[in-house]
């Protein structure tokens, strides 16, 4: 069989079959798409120079699409890489969405509603609805994995060339360019005309003409040949009227038939940068979807183009370019020094050709951008390209590209603290990459293309003119974003990155702007505005990352490799995303970054306009933010910084037409509700944020701008927290529940700020400022757990009705210490109103020390507690771990302050401001300069009216309810002057204060209540300032070891207190007060007082005339007292000698720069002079400064001030010689006061007024010249009502009658006092020793003097000198007016009752922890009085006697002198009663007491007694025993009588005083009463109460606290207490209240025990702790103590000498007379026990010897006795005893023992009577008496015994001796048994003994039965009568 043949051609048919199947299947596409490829690059790469290629293209009919894949667009500026994607024409839908253009045309007649209509207008579309809106597009493209490369931006460059060109042509004579090294331009302006063309035929011109583009191409072409060829491809497109109709769709662009055009995609990016840029910003997005379509405009223009897309999850991030090469300008240098052929990388030829037609259009010009963008377009030729860098030449770097860091980097660490900013300057650990991360972003991107010019006179009725050059409303280009949440990042890292990318896509061309011409009608319309704008539809958070320079010496040596625990970085913190917590995380250095968080609510929008041309004012650019509910927090403490409820900032950035005149750029902020809770950290930060946003090169000189910022800031309702709390410990920043604030708030605040920048880096620069807040004030805010929090019932504190602040700050803008920046500042307010609360005054320090001070820097409660735990001091700037000192200028503060119609509140409670003292100011000023050298103050108060304000404390705030009385107190100004010296740098402490006070005449009348509120009031204000029960001890206080001087001067003091019908006069003057804490020889400060002339006088008023008139009144006083003070207290602070070595070392070290104080510094401490510790290197003043005072005598230490200057070349900036005309510290004042006129005259100290016009109120302060310089007086506040005075007619016509410079009415003004009865003081007053003893001087004893063991305690010395001596004169009516005033002072207020029960007992527990103090301390004190003389006077008129008779008593003392000593040991080693010592001692030459009664009937005195003591030393001192001392020369008693009822009128006197006296002792017994009763009441009241929030809140007080007020019962009990009073109702309050009001209040005897038994019921309390409480002891007494505790513990021991005794009773021939000689008395009280023993015997031992003594009795003393008893009633006082408190005294012991001994080397007896005379003479006598009781027995055991070696008597009747008798050796002894029986009864046993008895009758019986007879008649009889 034949075998067929092999069809070749079916196998060649199946091979050509499967070539062309799998052709047609994998590469048909392929060739189709380069067929077609190729066809668009052969138009486009020829015309456009734009490269264009597909991979692969599809078509699919029957599925309407196109696909597409590796599409790829080159153009000149940007690359477009797209993976894959199809377009779909969905012919199949019927209905689908037409283009909003094309349904608005067809529904021309409808018009859409007012929402719709805000809506478009919102969005800038056509306010049309389009009623097929939500039908499908039909086109649709999707794309996947689009890449858009941006790396040139020729347009821009293009149009700088044709400037520069155009300019060049234009101008006679080349100008240098400014661009900076820019290059040529490739392209020609025919290219660029032909691409322009081609945008505008299409419909697209916007976006491929730019915003710069238009604006260069209408600014530079003059001769509009772009506008002609635009207006021309614009016509054939426009209708041929000027009005549309309907047909005018027909001539728009055919391809807007395909429109809308809806885009998907999914994964796309967006890079811009080049080899150029430093930076590469990139931009992905997972999707976006959007429409693109075109729709109706509102403006004659042709239509609308809309691009509406909506990205997913957009990410953009800005990371360092790792191909960076070079900037800009050198790589235009490298170009076109390397100019040679390359070919691109597309295999084509060199484009020599384009080149060359470049170059003829610009000769001289070389191309740059085309080899721009060759190099970038593949990654690969690139990277090869820059191996020939290598090769080529240097080029010049851009000025300010490297910036040279000097010499300071060779520098040690201890050589200049720069270098660690400059170690992490070059670490960019700021930098964070994202800067947006949100989950979706839409953007709406519309421009208007433009139609034709209208004819305005085509259009009907008015046309408004405008400034554009359409002559209408111009086209429309606008880009919106609406942003749906997320994180927003840019800080001063990102700014620099954007700087470097807007420099190179957006080139600043530095040429002057042409004005746009005004286009005619019929030309095209040309777009002028854009407008960009964000929206926020949901919380975005704006984050703002920055370096922090100020924390560099945190992370000292680690250099960026070691991350340290810190709190400043993001650690911890949430951000939105996984992404955005891997983009937040620190920097591979280590060092986190502080941050700013600024949350943006809904609704907020930014929109910022641009001019797209130029007008005749310039380019006009506005950005306006919106910003609702902004919330700001910082890394400081990652809490709540800045709320507020709403701002809006408006900034007018526009630019003129000279590139480089001055911009004025105005930036408007208006914000409402702001609440800022800021810290000293917060200034920090924001501090290193401005910094690090202006770090870097400065800019280049010649493409300088000056700018001029003015910023109008406008809050209302403003509200800036300043944190308070203790040592700054904070938590939570924002919480009011945990925090103490002082709140700054304002109604309305305004402020406007200017900071200009006219010139290129100016050594100096001037910013000012003012600031106006209306209606402001301050608040107090207190967490709950704080008493003030629930006690005080309105935080305001302060108030005013105007503030205004303007100044200016000048500053340099190098940073040297030879440098000095000025800020001048004039602040002025009206009307002020502050609460003088103590607790606010130490408030304010407490900001000081927080914002200013030790603790700047806040801690955490652990940190705080780990720091007590560590007993970890905070560092000094001396220590390694402390804070480097910041190198800074020296700041100059001027400060210039003044207020009108001032008030301050000093309340009259702890907590209320009810009852207040107010004091009215109605101006003042402050003058006030502040150097880093030294402090010039000087503060000046017009005449200040002081009165009382009270109201129901319900109505606090209401201020008509207010009841203020007239002024009580009127002080004619006030003037301090105050300088300080500042030390060495950083800290700059002072070491000299020189301080002066000047005040005027004090005067007044002041009631009882008045007193009363402000006595209360200071008493307050002390205890509130220390703040015990809500502050903590600080961790560490600096002590400055500083001198102060101050000296105060007071011209006058008068000061009436009315009580009743009396009135209390309190008057001086000239009183002058120096104080200074130089540490000399012996003592470390001295103060001194002196009082040349004080008074007081009690004056009866009620004859005195209230009138009004210029009659002068003269008073009788009830009492006067006079004298003339001079008080000195010398301080010597423990450890003397190391605190002179400190404080030297400190003047010599801080003086080491000036020299000012030469002559503080001793002879001892001057070789330090050279060498000062610490401070090697002092640099000299910046500049100059005025010289300190020096002392009085100056010449020996001007002498030596060459040599003690260290540095004469350092005090030649301010000189020392212009010293030499100081000649004391005192500055005075040359200004003169009101009460310059007044005169006081010693005899009557009445005031006497001038007749002559008031010059000047005080000096410093406002002239009064007319009633219209003065400033009103008039405020909101209740002002007191002032008194009404007639003064002289001058001076009312100067100040007016209402004027509040003039000094009030007081009806005792004119007054005198009757001074006849004030006795003189003798001319030479005895002294002890010599007038100068006393005098304060400066001058110390020698330091070798001390003994030994006081060199190191502490001692203080009070030196009181009375040098005129003391004259007096007294009425028993002062003591009842005393009383009286005693009796209405007492407190019955419920809580003034508190207030005092919280004083009293929480002072005296501050008072027992203060004692334990374990330094020895030595208080002395002097007291030295010339000479006193007091007279006390009383005329009586009683039923005894029938006239009236005067009583005087007088006092006369000369040459006193009283000197104690108080030694306080140690009570760490000592305890019991040998921990102190007491010494006292007091010399009196000479005391006189004389009492006497006198009557107008006779001259002589009626009773006379007369006391006399001369030469008398006393002394005594307590240790381990009580020991005193008295050593007298002599004692004179006299006593006459001449009738016997001024005997019992004397006694009658003294009684009645005494009972005066007694009412002292009922009202505090009446007082006492009434508060227990009180205490009880509220307790009773209060039983059901739960306890306060403070009480059972936790407070960190008592966690960091060892020992705290508030873990006392008694603080506990008194806080409760307020707190049931306070929550009481009112009914309750009433009652409670008018119980206290009673004048007796009886309380129940077992108060104390109900009060316990009530306080114990409630859970938290100890009882046992109620009872020891010092509350309970104070307000029920302490309890009665028995046993040991009642017996002595220590011995008293009683030592009297005296030469002489007299005592003589009706002085003459009946006289009786007791005279003792050399009297020595000793006596012993002590108590005898065993050591440690709980018993003991009491031994009291008593001792007298008498040389001599004798004592005559007459029997007329008998008839006196008698006489004076016929005047004392039976019963004269029918009152109830007064109960007595228990007494905790010594009782009397179950053993004692007492023993009295006497001893007489003399004695003489003699009884005178009309009958008989007995003399009796005893040589010696000897007597003993011995009292003693033991424990066992059951009664007192006595015995005596008298003896004597002779005794005689003699018997003398009518001078003749009637018997002798005499006894040899007599004694007596008996004894008292001590049992007791009821059988045997105590009896006394007698013995006597003697040697020999001997009697001598020398008359015969019956002249002794004579004489017997004449006693019986004469002496017996009357001794019945006397018993009868």
């Amino acid at each position: 069989m034949a075998v067929s043949d092999f069809d070749w051609e079916y196998l060649l048919f199946l091979l050509i079959c499967a070539i062309l199947s799998i052709f047609f299947l994998f590469y048909f596409n392929r060739l189709f798409a380069s067929l077609v490829s190729y066809a668009i690059r052969a138009y486009f790469w020829r015309q456009y120079h734009v490269y264009i290629d597909i991979q692969a293209l599809q078509l699919s009919l029957l599925g309407g699409r196109c696909f597409f894949k590796g599409f790829r667009y080159h153009g000149h500026n940007e690359t477009i890489l797209i993976n894959d994607g199809y377009i779909t024409w969905r012919y199949w839908l019927r209905r689908v969405r037409e283009a909003e253009y094309l349904s608005a045309t067809s529904t021309t007649s409808q018009q859409g509603g007012a929402e719709e209509e805000e809506e478009a207008q919102h969005r800038g579309t056509c306010p049309v609805k389009n009623r097929s809106s939500g039908l499908p597009c039909r086109l649709k493209l999707e794309a996947r994995g689009v890449e858009w490369f941006i790396y040139n931006r020729t347009p821009a460059y293009d149009a700088l060339q044709k400037t520069q060109f155009a300019n060049d042509q234009r101008e006679s004579q080349a100008q240098e360019s400014l661009s900076g090294g820019i290059g040529p331009v490739k392209h020609t302006s025919k290219a660029h005309h032909n691409r322009t063309h081609l945008a505008s035929s299409q419909g697209t011109s916007s976006p491929s003409r730019t915003t710069d583009e238009k604006q260069t191409d209408e600014e530079v072409v003059e001769d509009g040949s772009i506008h002609k060829s635009f207006t021309a491809s614009v016509q054939s497109l426009a209708p041929k009227s000027n009005q549309k109709t309907s047909g005018e769709s027909e001539a728009l662009p055919a391809f807007l038939t395909f429109f809308p055009l809806k885009i998907e995609c999914s994964k796309g990016a967006v890079v811009m940068g080049n080899y150029n840029t430093r930076s590469v910003l990139t931009a992905k997005f997972d999707g976006v979807h959007g429409h693109v379509d075109a729709h109706q405009t509102r403006t004659v223009d042709l239509y609308k183009q809309m691009f509406d897309f909506e990205f997913g999850h957009p990410l953009i991030e800005i990371r360092p370019n790792r191909n960076y090469k070079k900037p800009q300008g050198s790589s235009d240098v490298d170009t076109r020094a390397n100019e040679k052929p390359q070919t691109n990388e597309f295999g084509q030829r060199q484009s020599t050709e384009h080149e060359s037609k470049s170059s003829k259009a610009t000769p001289a010009k070389s191309s740059r951008f085309t080899r721009a963008y060759n190099k970038l377009a593949h990654t690969t030729l690139r990277m090869l390209s820059e191996k020939s860098d290598k090769e080529r030449m240097e080029v010049p770097k851009v000025p300010g590209q490297d910036q040279w860091l000097g010499l300071t980097r060779y520098l040690d660490d201890e050589d200049n603290i720069i270098h660690e900013h400059e170690r992490w300057r070059s670490i960019e650990y700021g930098e964070h990459p994202v800067l947006v991360d949100s989950p979706s972003v839409a953007m709406s991107l519309h421009w208007d293309v433009p139609g034709l010019v209208q004819d305005p006179s085509s259009k009907g009725g008015n046309v408004v003119g405008t400034d554009d050059i359409n002559g209408d409303t111009p086209p429309e280009w606008a880009i919106e974003l609406l942003v749906k949440g997320g994180l927003i990042s840019y800080g001063p890292w990102a700014d620099r990155l954007r700087q470097d990318l807007q420099s190179m896509f957006f080139p600043t061309p530095y040429k002057d702007a042409v004005p746009a011409e005004s286009l005619s009608p019929g030309q095209a319309r040309s777009s002028t505005v854009f407008k960009f704008s964000i929206d926020i539809e949901e919380n975005t958070t704006l984050l703002i990352p920055t370096r922090e320079p100020s924390k560099d010496w945190r992370w000292k040596d680690e250099g960026g490799a070691k991350r340290k625990n810190s709190t400043d970085g993001r650690v911890g913190r949430g951000l939105r995303t996984k992404k955005a917590k891997e983009k937040a995380k620190p920097l591979p250095q280590g060092r986190p970054y502080g941050w700013l968080d600024v949350e943006l609510q809904p609704d907020s929008t930014i929109t910022f306009t641009m001019d797209l041309v130029a007008s005749r004012s310039g380019y006009r650019n506005l950005l306006d933010l919106d910003i609702k509910g902004p919330r700001m927090s910082s890394s400081v403490n990652h809490g709540l910084l800045l709320s507020a409820q709403g701002a809006v900032i408006s900034c007018d950035l526009s630019n003129p037409l000279r590139w480089n005149s001055i911009r004025q750029w105005p930036i408007k902020v208006v914000c409402s509700g702001l609440e800022l809770f800021l810290l000293r950290d917060h200034v920090f930060l924001f501090t290193d944020l401005i910094n690090d946003w202006t770090a870097g090169p400065p800019g280049d000189f010649y493409t300088f701008v000056p700018f001029v910022y003015t910023m109008n800031l406008r809050f209302t309702d403003f509200s800036l927290h300043f944190n308070a709390n203790e040592s700054n410990v904070i938590n939570d920043p924002a919480s009011k529940e945990e925090n103490t604030f002082i709140t700054v708030w304002a109604r309305d605040l305004a402020a406007n700020v200017r900071i200009p920048l006219k010139s290129y880096q100016p050594s100096r620069n001037e910013i000012s400022f003012d600031i106006d807040a209306q209606d402001g004030g301050f608040k107090l805010s207190r967490p709950p757990w704080n008493t003030q929090h629930v006690f005080i019932e309105s935080p305001d504190v302060a108030a005013m009705d105007d503030l205004r602040i303007d100044g200016s700050y000048n500053y340099s803008a190098a940073t040297s210490s030879a440098l000095t920046d000025v800020l001048r500042m004039s602040v002025h307010g009206i009307s002020p109103k502050i609460r003088l609360y103590g607790f606010l005054v130490r408030a304010f320090m407490r900001i000081k020390d927080n914002y200013f001070g030790d603790d700047v820097h806040f801690r955490t409660l652990e940190e705080y507690q780990e720091q007590i735990a560590k007993d970890v001091k905070p560092p000094s700037s001396g220590t390694s771990n402390a804070q480097p000192s910041k190198i800074s200028n020296d700041l100059d503060v001027i400060l210039s302050v003044t207020a009108v119609t001032a008030e301050a509140c000093l309340p009259s409670h702890i907590y209320s401001c009810a009852e207040n003292v107010t004091l009215d100011i109605p101006s003042l000023g402050l003058d006030l300069r502040f150097t880093n050298y030294y402090m010039d103050l000087v503060v000046a108060f017009s005449p200040i009216a002081i009165s009382h304000a009270s109201s129901p404390p319900s109505q606090e705030q209401e201020q008509e309810h207010v009841h203020v009385s007239e002024t009580q107190v009127f002080i004619d100004g006030v003037e301090i002057r105050g300088h300080r010296l500042f030390g060495l740098p950083p800290s700059e402490p002072t070491y000299v204060c020189n301080w002066d006070f000047d005040i005027g005449a004090i005067i007044g009348e002041c009631s009882i209540p008045f007193f009363k509120a402000f006595s209360s009031a200071l008493q307050c204000f002390s205890f509130t300032f220390d703040d015990a029960e809500n502050a903590t001890q600080p961790l560490s206080a600096m002590e400055i070891h500083d001198v102060t001087f101050l000296r105060a001067h007071i011209k006058l003091i008068r000061i009436w207190l009315e009580i009743d019908d009396a009135a209390l006069l309190v008057t001086t003057q000239d009183c002058d007060v120096n104080f200074d804490d130089w540490a000399r020889s012996s003592f470390s400060q001295r103060l001194h007082v002196s009082l040349p002339t004080i008074a007081v006088a009690i004056v009866d008023t009620k004859g005195l005339v209230s009138d009004r008139s210029d009659r002068e009144a003269r008073l009788r006083p009830y009492a006067y007292l006079e004298s003339a003070l001079e008080l000195s207290m010398l301080q010597r602070k423990v450890d003397f000698d190391m605190d002179c070595r400190l404080q030297q070392q400190h003047l010599i070290l801080h003086d080491s720069r000036t020299g000012r104080t030469p002559w503080l510094i001793s002879e001892d401490e001057k070789s330090h002079l050279l060498a000062p510790s610490g401070h090697p290197k002092i640099t000299a003043p910046a500049m100059p400064f005025p010289p300190m005072p020096e002392p009085i005598h100056f010449s020996e230490y001007y002498n030596t001030a060459t040599e003690l200057i260290p540095n004469p070349s350092l005090a030649s900036v301010g000189s020392v010689s212009s010293v030499k005309k100081r000649s004391s510290f005192r500055l005075h004042a040359t200004g003169k006061r009101i009460s310059d006129d007044f005169e006081v005259n010693e005899s009557d100290m009445n005031f006497h007024y001038p007749q002559h016009e008031f010059t000047q109120v005080s000096s410093g302060s406002v002239k009064v010249t007319s009633s219209q310089s003065r400033p009103s007086t008039s405020h909101k506040l209740k002002s007191p009502r002032r008194r009404g005075g007639t003064q002289n007619s001058n001076a009312q016509k100067i100040l007016g009658v209402s004027s509040s410079y003039k000094i009030p009415y007081f009806r005792l003004q004119t007054a005198s006092l009757d001074l006849r009865e004030v006795p003189t003081l003798p001319n030479k007053p005895a002294r002890a020793s010599s007038g100068d003893d006393f005098h304060f001087s400066g001058n110390d004893t020698n330091r070798e003097e001390l003994p030994a063991d006081q060199q190191s305690c502490g001692r203080t010395s009070l030196l009181i000198d009375l040098k005129r001596g003391v004259r007096a004169v007294c009425r028993p009516q002062c003591l009842e007016v005393l009383a009286s005033a005693f009796e209405e002072l007492q407190i019955r207020e419920p809580l003034s009752l508190l207030d005092s029960l919280q004083v009293d007992s929480l002072e005296g527990l501050l008072d027992n922890k203060d004692d334990s103090n374990t330094h020895e301390t030595i208080i002395e004190a002097r007291i030295s009085i010339p000479s006193v003389r007091l007279n006390l006077i009383e005329k009586v008129r009683e039923e005894i006697s029938t006239v009236s008779q005067d009583f005087y008593c007088s006092l006369g003392l000369d040459g006193c002198i009283f000197t104690s000593r108080v030694w306080k040991k140690d009570s760490s080693g000592a305890t019991g009663p040998t921990s102190n010592k007491i010494l006292a001692y007091l010399t009196l030459k000479k005391a006189e007491l004389t009492a006497k009664v006198s009557d107008q009937q006779s001259p002589h005195d009626q009773a006379k007694l007369h006391i006399e003591l001369r030469d008398a030393n006393i002394w005594g001192h307590k240790a381990a025993d009580v020991v005193a001392h008295v050593h007298s020369k002599g004692i004179h008693t006299e006593f006459a009588v001449k009738k016997p009822d001024c005997l019992a009128l004397l006694i009658q006197c003294g009684e009645r005083l005494a009972q005066n006296a007694r009412q002292f002792q009922d009202t505090n017994h009446r007082h006492t009463a009434r508060r227990r009763h009180f205490v009880l009441s509220l307790a009773v009241e209060g039983r059901e109460m739960p306890d306060p929030s403070f009480l059972t809140r936790a407070s960190y007080v008592l966690r960091i606290a060892n020992s705290h007020l508030r873990v006392s019962e008694s603080w506990r009990i008194i806080s409760r207490l307020r707190y049931i009073y306070q929550s009481l109702p009112l009914q309750s309050r009433v009652a409670i209240e008018s119980q206290c009001s009673e004048p007796s209040q009886s309380c129940p005897d077992r108060a104390k025990e109900d009060f316990v038994a009530i306080i114990g019921r409630l859970g938290m309390w100890d009882d046992d702790g109620v009872q020891r409480s010092h509350f309970l002891k104070d307000v029920f007494g302490a309890p009665i103590n028995t046993g040991t505790k009642a017996l002595l513990p220590w011995a008293l021991k009683l030592f009297m000498r005296a030469e002489a005794v007299g005592l003589i009773l009706q002085p003459g021939k009946a006289q009786t007379q007791m005279n003792l000689e050399s009297i020595a008395f000793d006596s012993v009280l002590q108590r005898a026990s065993p050591e440690g023993s709980s018993n003991g015997e009491l031994l009291l031992s008593a001792q007298l010897y008498l040389s001599k003594s004798a004592l005559t009795l007459n029997f007329a003393i008998l008839e006196l006795l008698q006489d004076a008893s016929l005047f004392f009633p039976g019963n004269r006082d029918s009152r109830a005893p007064i109960p007595q408190e228990p007494s905790s005294s010594m009782v009397m012991p179950n053993s004692y023992r007492f023993q009295f001994i006497l001893l007489s080397d003399v004695s003489t007896l003699a009884l005178d009577s009309m009958s008989l005379r007995v003399l009796s003479l005893c040589r010696p006598i000897n007597s003993s008496v011995v009292l003693a009781k033991s424990a066992e027995q059951n009664g007192m055991s006595a015995n005596f015994l008298v003896s004597t070696d002779l005794a005689t008597i003699e018997l003398v009747s009518r001078s003749s001796i009637v018997a002798v008798g005499k006894v040899d050796k007599p004694s007596l002894f008996g004894s008292l048994d001590g049992e007791k029986s009821e059988i045997v009864p105590n009896s006394w046993h007698l013995a006597t003994s003697c040697i020999d008895i001997s009697l001598k009758v020398l008359e015969d019986p019956l002249c002794l039965l004579e004489i017997a007879d004449r006693l019986f008649k004469n002496e017996v009889a009357s001794i019945i009568r006397m018993l009868d």
